[in-house]
């Protein structure tokens, strides 16, 4: 016999389904107090619970439910519930229930497939799909469900048949366009994945994973900038998803947009604190900005979080090689490669670390790996080709040539460090114009990817020598820390500071400080914003006093009979002269070279710390001329002494004469491991870490030239009124 629903009941579900859900609950509650055990009412306000999302309570009224009559209808909302509470196990039990009471019903299989897919139980999951399919075959969850589980198994040409049965059967359907799309971008395909993200954005434009796919589709065809234009809309449609915050930022370094990916990687940090992929993000934006905020700590974070993960032990090795920890990167990098030996970028850390140490032998054995593992991807070959003087017909060269022509296009990073690279190889076979058109190629891709204030290089030029002009620095005389620790060595990169160093450090006694970041470090700690450190102020001696203290704080502990050490910064050129007056026993050397072989040097290198004037003939001819004019303004001003001008050339043709001529402006006794510096064990990490290996030679000197129609920019630079 039907037993009439009570009139109480009625107006709770017309309630309920108009959306009126507080008094729907108000309702339900009513017809409970009245009947406890009242199935329907129990079901329906257990529906209502998790529509307020409040999954524990609509367990605990399903599960009375459950009792009160073991219907399907009870165990399938029971399993939705469980799935919200991410019990998946339970939650399959639940649906299974629901199926055996009624398996002609289409959305308890449903619930089911969706139970299982959330397990990760795939297989099992298709056959519950393929079950309501064959129940209801006009509804395209079924098809779209069963193709997200062969997408999760990696099975993409089987995938791609149900996301097209479901769009047949609803071409709105836009998950499934972005399924589609997914699909076709894991199979190599972006440029046909691009108009199924459109289509999915069309019909839901903040649609945010949608988005984001699109970006990468964009990024594997090197459209970057409409790549973040779509990580922009990402992070718009859902700014609480740490993801989109993540792959804004990995674009933004891309574009060498450091300050912003910086932005981009703390946000995602801050909404998910423990993501390994966020820390290793905002580590790097830090590094490229060489900023003093504590790279290492964020790295050791990383670490703690996944210990055993290879790619934190390359990046963690990659930092502690700047703080000239060595042995602990090589130990770090042995064991990345250990764990994962089939990880391309653990092999080619190892050889940069290897190279850096001398061992050039095992260097180029791990590029080599790195190349057999990833043989199109440009960074390898640049390293094996710099630890490498390569010989024609070397097979390497002809693959480097033919990367374009293989596969998917290069993006432009690739493409730019692939020319580089090559210009290298075809100096070393002998056809540097061959390699000089590479240069050009490379140079300006570069240009085009970073950004340079070139006024703002002069303006502050030109504002540091009025403010460091003579009176200022004759007040300044006597002032600053007595120290005679620090050796300085400074000028334009690639004009054979490196050389120098590498004789200095030869010696017993000169400690090898590398190119250290510590003295502007220390010039930011003394002054404050207000009073910056080109303000009235900055000759007191208490100021001095402090830069010099926080500078020698900064130096790391001389090693056991060590009584100086080398700081091989280039661009401490633009601050000499404080140089000298916060430390005015400290030995300052300035190396220089041709001004055109060194641009020429300077325009074949990609530089890893952005120096971002080298990359056009034009910029780099008015830099080295400001940097000239700087260097004059300094010997008009400092005493005559100050400094020790050091031609590269004369270096080469006289080693002896001019390593003398070193060491006794550095106070230093005669010590003949100085004319063998070639065979000094220690780190090098600059571009020329590969020459300082060798004995001296003179193939740096008159190098081949372009023609000067080729050069007029440079030499029109070089010959500019700063």
């Amino acid at each position: 016999m039907n037993v009439q629903s009570p009139p109480d009941f009625d107006l709770a579900r017309t309630l309920h389904s108009s959306g009126h859900l507080l008094e729907a609950d108000r309702t339900y509650q009513a017809v409970l107090r009245n009947e406890p055990d009242h199935a329907e009412a129990l079901i329906n306000l257990g529906v209502l619970r998790l529509q307020q999302d409040r999954a524990e309570e609509a367990e605990t009224i399903l599960r009375r439910a459950v009792g009160c009559g073991s219907s399907a209808a009870a165990y399938a909302n029971l399993g939705t519930a469980l799935q919200a509470l991410k019990r998946h196990e339970e939650a399959i039990e639940a649906h299974e229930h629901a199926v055996h009471a009624e398996p002609g019903m289409a959305e308890y299989w449903y619930g089911l497939a969706t139970a299982r897919q959330a397990a990760a139980r795939h297989e099992e999951a298709i056959a519950a799909f393929e079950q309501m399919d064959v129940l209801a075959p006009e509804q395209p969850e079924a098809a779209y469900g069963a193709a997200s589980c062969l997408q999760a198994l990696r099975r993409f040409d089987d995938a791609l048949v149900r996301y097209d049965q479901a769009l047949e059967l609803d071409p709105d359907f836009a998950e499934a366009h972005y399924g589609k799309a997914t699909c076709l971008h894991r199979l190599g395909q972006p440029e046909d994945a691009i108009p199924h993200f459109e289509a999915a954005l069309k019909l839901d434009r903040d649609y945010a994973e949608a988005h984001q796919g699109l970006a990468a589709s964009l990024l594997a065809q090197d459209l970057t900038e409409q790549a973040l234009s779509h990580l922009d809309l990402a992070v718009q449609a859902n700014p609480a998803a740490s993801d989109g915050h993540f792959r804004r930022g990995e674009v933004l370094m891309m574009m060498d947009r450091f300050a912003e990916a910086e932005a981009a990687y703390r946000k995602a940090n801050e909404l998910n604190p423990d993501a390994v992929g966020g820390i290793l993000g905002l580590a790097g934006a830090l590094d490229a900005q060489k900023n003093d905020a504590d790279v290492l700590g964020l790295y050791e974070r990383a670490r703690e979080l996944k210990p055993h993960s290879a790619i934190v032990l390359v990046r963690l090795a990659g930092a502690l090689l700047t703080l000239d920890r060595h042995e602990e990167a090589l130990a770090l990098l042995e064991e990345a490669v250990a764990r994962r030996p089939r990880l391309p970028v653990a092999w080619s850390g190892l050889g940069s670390a290897r190279e850096q140490v001398g061992d050039m032998e095992g260097a180029r054995a791990a590029f080599r790996e790195a190349i057999r593992l990833a043989p199109r991807q440009p960074t390898h070959y640049a390293g094996l080709f710099n630890a490498t003087r390569l010989a024609a017909g070397d097979p390497l060269i002809k693959a480097l040539e033919d990367l374009p022509q293989q596969g998917r296009p290069l993006r432009r990073r690739d493409r730019m460090i692939r020319l580089f690279t090559l210009a290298k190889a075809y100096e070393d076979i002998g056809e540097p114009a061959r390699g000089f058109e590479c240069l050009l190629e490379g140079n300006a891709l570069k240009r085009s990817m970073i950004q340079y204030d070139e006024a703002r290089f002069l303006t502050l030029n030109r504002r540091i020598q009025t403010r460091l002009a003579g009176p200022v620095i004759r007040a300044g005389a006597g002032r600053g820390d007595p120290t005679r620790v620090p050796i300085f060595i400074l000028g334009m990169p690639r004009s054979g500071s490196t050389l120098v160093e590498q004789i200095l450090v030869s010696h017993p006694l000169v400690h090898a400080g590398g190119e250290r970041k510590d003295f502007s470090r220390a010039m930011r700690r003394t002054w404050t914003r207000r009073r910056g450190e080109f303000s009235g102020d900055m000759i007191a001696t208490e100021a001095l006093h402090k830069l010099a203290r926080l500078y020698l704080d900064a130096l790391p502990p001389l090693p056991e009979g060590k009584t100086r050490i080398t700081d091989k910064m280039p661009g401490n050129f633009r601050i000499a002269g404080l140089i000298h007056t916060s430390m005015p026993n400290a030995k300052i050397i300035h190396t220089r070279r041709d001004p055109v072989d060194t641009c020429l040097s300077c325009f074949s290198k990609l530089f890893g710390d952005e120096l971002n004037w080298s990359y056009d003939l034009a910029e780099l001819g008015r830099h080295y001329r400001l940097y000239q004019d700087m260097m004059e303004h300094w010997d008009e001003v400092l005493p005559q002494d100050a400094i020790l001008h050091v031609q590269y050339e004369d270096v080469v043709a006289d080693l002896e004469g001019q390593a003398r001529r070193l060491l006794e402006f550095c106070e230093l006794p005669w010590n003949d491991a100085c004319l063998s510096f070639h065979e000094t064990k220690r780190a090098v990490r600059t571009a020329s870490v590969a020459q300082v290996r060798e004995p001296i030679y003179r193939r740096s000197v008159g190098k081949w030239r372009p023609a000067d129609d080729v050069l007029r920019p440079l030499l029109d630079g070089l010959a500019a009124e700063i």
